[in-house]
């Protein structure tokens, strides 16, 4: 099928998926307005307010742009088989962004560690959870990194790149500070799964949590940016870890056993 078409027929699903019929002709409003109107981040996030998508499992989401256009079913589908956590067990999501991976896996494992530092995003993953009745995330407003502290955190128009370390000057919108957390200062037991997508930052989190990941050893899905290949790999090999699975930018590893 045409990549074009295939987009077209993507827009149409979401659309479906709107909760009500409101909320139907307001992305039925975004999708099609001519590109040349879409020039101000303000004017999707007016046509999209509360706007909510339900997916196939039935978890729902208030979406901004442009989340509008990706989180639907079919969203990083390729590594969905990756998240897997005993029912007892502890997920940890650093970079949780609006909640996607928090809100699925909140209906399978007991508890969840969600860690976010834009606070517009905090927001929405906060709504989302509301959303879906979820009780068992907790939530930290913190950037995960190799030490406590705080560090200018760059805030993108797409809140899904927003980064401590990487500027993409054509979409930045703002500079803040961020405070700052290291995984071995967390009081924690036990975890079992480690998602992390934090745009950069990976190489430095993963040296501030290496004390945990020794003493755990969970499944690690990892997103490497080009900056951090091949040396986060590298360094997860040297403690213990091996290489499984890689799809894109997004790894998965596991601890020899």
């Amino acid at each position: 099928m045409d990549s074009k078409i295939r987009r077209e027929l993507q827009k149409f699903k979401l659309i479906k998926g709107g909760k009500n019929i409101i909320d139907k002709l307001r992305l039925l409003i975004w999708f099609f307005l001519p590109r040349r109107f879409k020039v101000t981040f303000q004017l999707g996030q007016k046509i999209l307010s509360n706007v909510i998508l339900t997916l196939k499992d039935g978890s729902k989401f208030y979406v901004t742009p442009p989340y509008s256009m990706i989180k639907q079913d079919n969203l990083e589908i390729e590594i969905r088989n990756w998240f897997t956590c005993p029912k007892n067990g502890v997920f940890m999501d650093a970079g949780a962004n609006i909640g996607f991976y928090s809100v699925i896996m909140a209906k399978k494992v007991k508890n969840i560690i969600a860690f976010e530092p834009t606070p517009g995003t905090i927001k929405i993953l906060l709504r989302n959870l509301e959303l879906n009745k979820i009780n068992n995330v907790k939530v930290f407003p913190f950037a995960l990194w190799k030490d406590k502290g705080t560090s200018e955190f760059i805030i993108h128009r797409y809140s899904g790149v927003n980064s401590l370390v990487i500027p993409r000057k054509k979409i930045e919108i703002d500079r803040i500070n961020v405070h700052t957390i290291d995984g071995d200062s967390l009081s924690i037991d036990r975890l079992d799964l480690l998602k992390m997508d934090i745009e950069g930052a990976e190489w430095e989190a993963l040296h501030g949590m290496e004390g945990t990941l020794r003493k755990f050893k969970p499944r690690i899905i990892v997103e490497i940016q080009p900056m951090n290949n091949p040396r986060v790999i590298n360094y997860l090999h040297e403690i213990g870890y091996s290489l499984i699975d890689r799809q894109g930018k997004n790894y998965l590893f596991e601890w020899n056993s």
